[in-house]
């Protein structure tokens, strides 16, 4: 049995565009505030302070949100999944919310068939007046 020239193009073009769409899904990032209360932005560079494992700042703050960085990627291509690629994009979203540090930070990786899936978790704080 022979094959036209139009299916095979078409089964070709809908593996081509497959290919193209699971090399890379868009990273997300989400804000969800922890009260009811809105803080002004900083700019999108302000200075960040970032405390790992179970360090706290040693000033007076309060917990006003908590940031999450999502990232899927093919498995061949992981080299961006990261947390030195997440964590400057994770600070200029707690800029954005007018935190100044984040903390209890929470990598959690995984890979799920063809994907590599990566995500951080971060509480978001502002210093208070003492």
């Amino acid at each position: 049995m022979r094959v036209g020239r139009a299916p095979v193009l078409a089964i070709a073009a809908c593996a081509a565009a497959l290919a193209v769409n699971t090399v890379h899904a868009a990273e997300k990032i989400t804000f969800t505030p922890k009260g009811s209360e809105k803080y002004p932005a900083k700019p999108a560079t302000c200075e960040i302070a970032v405390f790992q494992d179970t360090a706290k700042p040693d000033r007076p703050h309060a917990e006003i949100g908590v940031l999450n960085y999502h990232d899927e990627r093919h498995r061949t291509d992981t080299s961006a999944l990261t947390l030195a690629v997440a964590l400057p994009k994770m600070k200029a979203a707690a800029c954005k919310a007018g935190g100044d540090a984040l903390m209890e930070i929470r990598v959690t990786e995984a890979k799920h068939l063809e994907w590599a899936l990566f995500n951080v978790r971060a509480v978001v704080v502002r210093y208070v007046a003492r």
